[in-house]
Order: structure tokens, then C-alpha cells, then sequence
């Protein structure tokens, strides 16, 4: 992937954000008090997370684990790491629903199944993967969130944003690797996913 094209991508990625965040909708305080539980739906992941390559340096890197995932993947990087992270059994979407749950119940807010709750939860997960600075070849986890409150008559009651990756005093605790290193240390991949679920749900609810 070439530097101009990862600019591009990461510019309307933050132009995104941008948008969602300027179209938030919050709830009024009737809704809150009546809002007891909700239920969630399936929670799906893009085709393909998102990967942003090493540079130059980086590419030497290519090998090892890494390679043979390329290699098995028709040389494909997002590929690569979606048949990686199933192989080991790192799932995102269901580390969002846990921490939804988790995170709602401290919040009051009990997350049940079927038609039972005062609202249904819309959950989008907008893109997921690894990125990191351009000037670097150290990549981390990320996960872009958002999420729809909507109410029994289908209309939108609040409206929650987060990108971890756009959180910079908030993920000091991400660790960022050589993306190879992802691929030789499964536990390294997940334990850097479940902690930017963690931060990017705790941000995306903070106003509900």
C-alpha cells in the first residue's frame, strides 16, 4: 500500500469521525429514567478489518508467521489477519457485546434477549484492525464503534460514537508492534483487541 493512498484512507477515516460525532443525539433525561433494558442484535464485523502495511522498513519484516499467513491468503494482508484472528479463536464481536453488557449493567441498564427491552441497541462496527503513525512500522488494535439507541416505534432515541484509534490519552496502554509480531504471538493480538474493546465501548457510552 502505498504512503499517499494510507494518508487518504486515514484522512477519510478521521473526516468520518468527524461527521459521526458532529451528528450525535442525546437523550433526554425522560428516556434515560425510563430506559431499563435493551436488547442487541447480531453484532457483524466488515468483510475485512483494515490494515495499515508496513513502510519500507517494515517490509523486510515479511516472513516467518506473517509470511505463511500471506501465503495462505493470497498474499492478502486484511485477509491474512481475519483468518488469523478466527484461527485463534479472537473474535471482536464478541468482546463488544461483553463489555456492552459489562459497561450497561454498571450503567443501570440491563441487556436482554428477544423483544423484552425498552429499546433496541443497534450496534455498527465500522471498521476494525490494525494501524498506527506513518513514520513508524508499529502497528496496535483498533475498533470504530457506533451505536444507535432506537425506540420500539423504531425511532432513533441516542446515537453513541468512538474510535479508539482517535483516542491517543486513552490508549496509552496499547501496546503498538511490528505487525509480524502479531502473527507469531496470537495472546499478544488478542489481549491488545479485548483492551481497545474495552476503551472504545466505555467511550461510545459515555453519555448514556
Amino acid at each position: 500500500m502505498k504512503p499517499t493512498t494510507n494518508l487518504i484512507k486515514a484522512s477519510c477515516a478521521a473526516l468520518l469521525a468527524l461527521a459521526l460525532i458532529a451528528c450525535a443525539t442525546k437523550m433526554s433525561q425522560q428516556d434515560r429514567l425510563a430506559l431499563k433494558r435493551v436488547s442487541i442484535g447480531a453484532i457483524e464485523l466488515p468483510e475485512k478489518p483494515y490494515v495499515l502495511a508496513p513502510g519500507s522498513g517494515g517490509a523486510a519484516l515479511v516472513g516467518g508467521a506473517l509470511g505463511m499467513a500471506l501465503a495462505n491468503s493470497s498474499s492478502d494482508m486484511p485477509t491474512a489477519l481475519k483468518n488469523y484472528a478466527a484461527k485463534n479463536n479472537i473474535d471482536v464481536s464478541v468482546y463488544l457485546r461483553r463489555e456492552l453488557v459489562s459497561q450497561l449493567g454498571s450503567k443501570g441498564i440491563e441487556v436482554v434477549d428477544g423483544n423484552r427491552g425498552d429499546a433496541v441497541l443497534v450496534v455498527q462496527v465500522l471498521q476494525y484492525g490494525l494501524t498506527g503513525p506513518f513514520n513508524s512500522d508499529d502497528r496496535f488494535p483498533f475498533v470504530q464503534l457506533r451505536l444507535s439507541l432506537m425506540s420500539n416505534k423504531g425511532e432513533r432515541i441516542w446515537l453513541g460514537y468512538a474510535a479508539s484509534h482517535l483516542m491517543e490519552s486513552k490508549t496509552t496502554g496499547v501496546e503498538p508492534r511490528p505487525v509480524p509480531d502479531f502473527f507469531k504471538d496470537p495472546k499478544l493480538l488478542d489481549r491488545e483487541f479485548r483492551k481497545v474493546t474495552n476503551i472504545v465501548v466505555s467511550s461510545a457510552t459515555k453519555d448514556l
